[in-house]
Formats: C-alpha cells, sequence, structure tokens
C-alpha cells in the first residue's frame, strides 16, 4: 500500500470521531515491514482525536517474528497477535479446528 492510500484510508477511518480497529491480516501482513506499521502507528496518532480509541490487531504466522517485531509491539501494544500453525492454535484460548 503507498504512502498516500494509507495516508487517506486512515484520515477517512478515523474522521468521524468514534473509537476504530485497524485489522492487519490477509496473506501475511508483517510482510508489509515494520517500516510501515511505524508509519501507520504515526498517522493513527496524527490523525485521531483527543480521546478516540485507536486499536491495532495483527494476525500473523508468526514465520517473521524476531526481536524488531517484538519491540514494535511491545512500544505500540497490539490488542492481538495471533500466529496458525501447531504453536498458534496451541496458545489460543479457545481451540479451532
Amino acid at each position: 500500500m503507498s504512502d498516500a492510500v494509507l495516508e487517506r484510508l486512515t484520515s477517512e477511518a478515523l474522521a468521524g470521531g468514534h473509537d476504530v480497529v485497524f485489522h492487519w491480516h490477509g496473506g501475511e501482513p508483517l510482510l508489509a515491514g515494520i517500516d510501515f506499521y511505524e508509519r501507520a502507528v504515526a498517522l493513527q496518532r496524527a490523525f485521531s482525536s483527543s480521546g478516540q480509541v485507536v486499536t491495532n490487531t495483527v494476525q500473523t504466522n508468526g514465520t517473521l517474528l524476531n526481536d524488531r517485531w517484538v519491540r514494535l509491539f511491545v512500544r505500540h501494544n497490539p490488542s492481538a497477535v495471533r500466529g496458525g500453525g501447531r504453536l498458534g492454535r496451541s496458545r489460543r484460548t479457545i481451540q479451532v479446528g
């Protein structure tokens, strides 16, 4: 996604002043790279209103997770990170399939 599209989508999503959840999924969202998510969070901060709650969730298979990703998640505290495969299923509160 280009920076222009990310900025437009973020500004439009947050324009109403309601709480917003950005769900990052589809394919492997971590392929977008850490810099993409840093820009996304910066735009969310720029366009959000005082008191507006903005939440990010990431659905990943976990194969690209490393120390840099963990630091990003700790800094920005996404509300959910779920992995696929045996490891991901074993850590879910509710077992699926």
